[in-house]
């Protein structure tokens, strides 16, 4: 049916949603360094935010025990997806929405 409709391959398993995003994660823990030596902005991509919030946890931990605090915002996806696919003109577009809000 996946095949049809959308030309997904058979063989491939299709991603499953995590139970909670990295977003609804770090909402409900905020940051966790209180005296940083630096501060970054970390935009998870929506495989991340959606599909692996794993890997963006480990990020955060890591930036954190490297006394880094850590901030991701509520805006949408930084555009990173699409310009490593190629699509310089969406992944600009996206950029400049998210410098635009934060």
């Amino acid at each position: 049916m996946l095949e049809q409709a959308f030309g997904v391959d058979p063989r491939r398993d299709l991603p499953e949603f995590a139970e909670e995003t990295l977003r609804e994660w770090y909402g409900a823990r905020g940051a966790q360094v209180t005296d940083p030596d630096r501060d970054v902005v970390l935009y998870p991509d929506v495989y991340t935010d959606y599909f692996d919030p794993e890997r963006g946890k480990a990020a955060i931990r890591t930036l954190e025990s490297l006394g880094v605090r850590v901030h991701v915002p509520a805006v949408p996806e930084s555009g990173r997806a699409p310009l490593s696919q190629g699509m310089i003109e969406t992944a600009r577009e996206r950029a400049e929405s998210v410098h635009a809000r934060w």
